[in-house]
């Protein structure tokens, strides 16, 4: 009898049997799409005091101001903007909603009055790239090549990054070509436990298996190249065409563990891995903006690109920077084939309409900005969504913009 009592509490604590009194388990939350009307005004801006003003810091640097930002992230409550020819990151009080508000931490700089490029573990020079993932911040530096790491999310004026990957130490700024160094890093994203780095000058892109912390902690896997040692533009191949397997500096990634995307600049297209890759040098499965891996052409269009340099979603969506034609380009489901044509458009009215600052939609550039337009000329147009908001990085306009969707 002591046997059968000992056995019956011992099944009642392990939940024995299918008794269904066990507890309930949580349920992913569905994902709300981002739905935008075609040329929709932005909300908000932020570094200007109206959506008319594209004027580099405003007239004045101060806690208000940009010089061409890039990467804009949510993350501990607060909104988070890579200020690039400021040589700084602004943090701004929970997630903006009233044009022109002030930041209250800026790391890089002393305080929020400066922007001197530096090499410590307290300064930077032209951040470019931002993920938070693990209760970290993670800032890539294009200039220093190299992306610091701060343990915790700042809250203070100059705090002092923890580590630094790309370098050995917090006070060097080489660029190299192996499987702990940088050269030229852009964007960075972190999703399904993948660590992901666009390696620019080196045309190619690094992946972590997890979070790295420590200093010049080597990556796992490469693509672009074929091995850690090489750097060069489409993996050296004749002519420096294109294939499969190829980039030419790469500026963007996302990833959620599952799918890889990257913003493939210099060959005018995007590169998607369907399954997460594997092997060095992995070729892609499906290519945007191109109607085959061997052509790099730019072009407009519902399926053309033309130096994207940003890529972001939500694991059902997929939304493109296409910069230099000016627009955010919208996937309303995640893309099954190569050239296949976007379906939604923000910067202008039609597919056709490339001009920067074109409110008017005459097919020449504005003379000043306007809520509905961006300035992505030369390849430099950023996009981060969070939910139902897309805040993207209006480089030419000195600018952030908000857009909400549905």
């Amino acid at each position: 009898m002591r046997t059968i009592l000992l056995l019956l509490l011992a099944c009642g604590l392990a939940s024995c049997g299918s008794s269904g009194d066990s507890a309930p388990q949580p349920q992913p939350q569905p994902i709300v799409p981002f739905v935008p009307a075609t040329f929709q005004a932005a909300s908000v801006v932020l570094g200007q005091t109206s959506f008319t003003s594209g004027v580099v810091n405003a007239g004045g640097l101060d806690a208000g101001t940009l010089a061409n930002p890039t990467a804009a992230v949510e993350a501990g409550g607060r909104l988070w903007v890579a200020d690039v020819a400021n040589n700084r990151v602004l943090a701004y009080a929970g997630v903006p909603a009233t044009n022109g508000l002030d930041a209250v931490v800026a790391l890089g700089q002393p305080d929020r009055f400066s922007n001197l490029p530096g090499t410590t573990a307290t300064t930077m020079s032209q951040p470019v790239g931002l993920v938070a993932a693990g209760g970290r911040l993670y800032v890539s530096e294009f200039a220093n090549n190299r992306v610091l790491i701060f343990d915790t999310l700042p809250n203070v004026d100059g705090a002092a990054a923890n580590a630094v990957l790309g370098q050995g130490d917090l006070s060097s700024a080489i660029a190299g070509t192996t499987q702990a160094r940088l050269a030229s890093p852009v964007g960075i994203h972190y999703g399904g436990g993948r660590f992901v780095l666009a390696d620019s000058a080196n045309h190619r892109v690094l992946v972590w298996n997890g979070l790295p912390f420590q200093n010049g902690e080597n990556a796992d896997l490469v693509l672009g190249q074929a091995d850690f040692i090489s750097g060069t533009v489409n993996a050296g191949n004749p002519m420096a065409a294109p294939d499969a397997s190829s980039m030419s500096s790469p500026y963007g990634v996302w990833t959620d563990g599952v799918r890889l995307v990257v913003a493939d600049r210099g060959n005018n297209r995007v590169l998607i891995w369907t399954t997460f890759p594997t092997t060095d040098g992995q070729a892609a499965d499906l290519v945007l903006g191109q109607a085959d891996f061997l052509s790099a052409a730019p072009s407009s269009g519902a399926s053309g690109l033309r130096l994207p340099s940003g890529v972001t979603g939500n694991g059902e969506q997929l939304l493109v920077a296409d910069a230099d034609n000016n627009r955010v380009l919208v996937w309303d489901a995640f893309p099954l084939a190569s050239g296949q044509a976007a379906d939604r458009i923000l910067g202008q009215s039609t597919f056709v309409s490339v001009a920067p600052n074109d409110d008017d939609q005459d097919l020449v550039r504005g003379a000043t900005p306007s809520a509905r337009t961006l300035d992505g000329t030369g390849g430099f147009l950023f996009a981060g969504l969070f939910g139902t908001r897309l805040w993207v990085g209006d480089f030419r306009n000195h600018r952030v913009l908000r857009f909400d969707g549905n």
